[in-house]
C-alpha cells in the first residue's frame, strides 16, 4: 500500500500531540490570567503573590488545579483525535456482524491508509468472495438437481435395453443363433454405453475437486497426437473418415499428458459423432506470435448455430440432432475443465464450411 501509515505510530503521535497541546494551553492560560490580573489589579496581584509565595497549601492547590486542567484537556483532545479510529473500528465490527448474520452486501469505506484501512479492504474482499462462493454453491446445487435428472434418463435408457434383451435371452425368445448374437451384441453395446457415462461422471467429479492436482511434463506434440489418434483408426475407417496432421515438427508443450489425451479423445469422439459426413478431421499445431501454443481441431460437418456456440461447453449441454439429444453432455465440459486446469482456453468457431475447436495453452 502506497503512503502506508501504521496505527500504533498514529496513536502514539495523537497521545504526544494531546499532551503537548494541553501543556501549552495550561501554561498560556495561567500566563494570560496572571498577566491580566497584574494589569487590572496590580495591588491585589502583589498581595496574591505574597500569599502564594508564603503558603505551601496555595502552591499545592494551584498545582492540583493545573494538573487537573491539564488532564481534562488532554482527555478531551484524545477523545476528539481518537474518534475517527474508534468510528472506523465500530464500522468494521458492525459490518463483520452483518457478514456473520448472512448479509454479504457490504461495502466499508477504505479511506484510511493504516491497518484499519487494510482490515476494511480485507473484510470487503472476504464478503465479496463469500458472496461469489455462495452464488457458486447455489449454481452447483441447481446443477446437481439437473445432473440427477439427466443421469436418471441417461442411465435408465441403456439399463432398460439391457434388461429387455437379457430377459429375451434368458427366456430363449430368439429364432436363431444369429438373432441371439444380435441380442448379445446389443447388451454388450448398451453395457459399454452405460460404463462410458459412469466413467465420464466420475471423471468430471474428480476434475471438479479442489484437491485435484495436475502433473505436467514436456512432450513433443506431433508424436503425442499421432499416438492418441492411432487408437481411433477403427472408428475412422468405420465412418469413412481420415485424420490429417498439420503440426509443427519440433513443437513441444508442458502439459499433463493423461489429461491432454482425454481432451483429444473427447474432441475426436465429438467429431465422429456429429461431423462424420465431413470425411476429414484436420489437426493443426502452431506457436502464436504471443508465444502460446495453439491446437486446432477442424471438422467439415454441419455448422453449429451461433446461439449454441456460447453454451456448447456448459455442463450437461447436449447438441440437438434430428430433434433428439445424444450423450450425457459432459464431454466438452470435461475438455473445458481440463483446459482451465492448465490455465488455457478453448473456443469454437463454426461456419458453413468448417468448425474449429481451438485450444490455447
Amino acid at each position: 500500500m502506497e503512503n502506508r501509515k501504521y496505527l500504533k505510530i498514529e496513536i502514539i503521535k495523537i497521545f504526544i500531540q494531546s499532551i503537548l497541546f494541553a501543556g501549552i494551553f495550561v501554561v498560556l492560560l495561567f500566563w494570560i490570567g496572571f498577566s491580566v490580573f497584574s494589569i487590572v489589579a496590580p495591588e491585589q496581584f502583589t498581595v496574591f503573590m505574597q500569599w502564594y509565595n508564603n503558603s505551601y497549601k496555595a502552591m499545592i492547590a494551584f498545582l492540583l488545579m493545573a494538573v487537573g486542567l491539564f488532564s481534562l484537556i488532554t482527555f478531551l483532545l484524545l477523545v476528539k483525535k481518537m474518534t475517527p479510529i474508534t468510528d472506523a473500528i465500530s464500522e468494521i465490527s458492525f459490518n463483520i456482524e452483518k457478514v456473520a448474520g448472512g448479509n454479504l452486501d457490504i461495502e466499508i469505506e477504505t479511506k484510511r491508509k493504516d491497518e484499519l484501512g487494510k482490515l476494511a479492504e480485507n473484510v470487503n474482499h472476504m464478503a465479496k468472495e463469500l458472496k461469489i462462493s455462495k452464488e457458486h454453491e447455489e449454481k452447483l446445487h441447481e446443477e446437481r438437481i439437473m445432473m440427477i435428472a439427466n443421469l436418471s434418463h441417461d442411465l435408465k435408457t441403456p439399463l432398460m435395453s439391457i434388461r429387455g434383451y437379457a430377459s429375451l435371452i434368458q427366456k430363449n425368445k430368439y429364432q436363431s443363433k444369429e438373432e441371439l448374437e444380435q441380442y448379445c451384441g446389443i447388451v454388450a453395446d448398451k453395457t459399454e454405453e452405460l460404463n462410458a457415462s459412469i466413467q465420464q461422471i466420475f471423471e468430471f467429479s474428480k476434475l471438479s475437486s479442489i484437491d485435484f492436482k495436475i502433473k505436467k511434463e514436456k512432450i513433443k506434440l506431433n508424436v503425442f497426437l499421432e499416438q492418441v489418434i492411432l487408437s481411433f483408426t477403427g472408428e475412422f475407417e468405420k465412418n469413412e473418415m481420415n485424420c490429417r496432421f498439420f503440426v509443427e515438427p519440433e513443437l513441444e508443450v508442458v502439459v499433463d499428458p493423461f489429461l491432454l489425451k482425454r481432451v483429444v479423445e473427447n474432441l475426436v469422439t465429438n467429431t465422429i459423432k456429429y461431423a462424420a459426413q465431413g470425411k476429414y478431421l484436420d489437426i493443426f499445431g502452431k506457436t502464436t506470435s504471443e508465444g502460446k501454443t495453439c491446437i486446432i481441431f477442424r471438422n467439415y460437418g454441419p455448422e453449429i448455430p451461433k446461439e449454441e456456440q456460447s453454451t456448447i461447453f456448459e455442463r450437461f449441454y447436449r447438441e440437438k440432432k434430428n430433434g433428439a439429444k445424444e450423450g450425457n453432455g459432459l464431454g466438452l465440459a470435461i475438455v473445458k475443465q481440463i483446459m482451465e486446469l492448465h490455465k488455457g482456453t478453448i473456443e469454437v468457431q463454426s461456419g458453413k464450411k468448417s468448425t474449429d475447436f481451438i485450444l490455447t495453452l
